[in-house]
């Protein structure tokens, strides 16, 4: 089974509270919930966050945050080699980051954990690297 991405009203409602915010996680069975903005991000941002959530489905939840954005790091860097950085831009301080190169590398791998429609709409319709 393929995880899939979507649009949430609670995602857009999260994004309007926090800038830096623009999904979640264990909100849907295998969905990655993302606010209507998520669309407008680079795919460096996009590919980033995306394999942030994939390390949370991974890692699986805990009541402590601290501890879950770090499992989520660590997972998503054992399953795509990549170090997920954090950098201040226009789309929000402290935001996942990775390098177009790297956004290169992953999105193959990308397809075989997120179902074709995802892929299609939310990362292949984009071409800025």
């Amino acid at each position: 089974m393929k995880l899939e991405i979507s649009k949430c009203k609670q995602a857009d409602r999260e994004h309007l509270r926090a800038k830096r915010q623009y999904d979640h996680t264990f909100h849907k069975p295998n969905k990655i919930c993302v606010a209507s903005a998520f669309e407008a991000l680079p795919l460096t941002h996009k590919v980033a966050i995306i394999i942030h959530e994939i390390g949370h489905i991974i890692a699986g939840y805990s009541d402590d945050k601290e501890t879950n954005e770090i499992n989520a790091n660590i997972c998503a860097y054992m399953v795509f080699d990549t170090e997920i950085k954090y950098i201040d831009s226009p789309y929000g301080k402290q935001l996942e980051y990775i390098t177009p190169k790297k956004v290169e590398e992953i999105i193959p791998l990308l397809a075989s954990v997120i179902d074709g429609a995802s892929m299609k709409r939310f990362v292949y319709s984009q071409k800025d690297f």
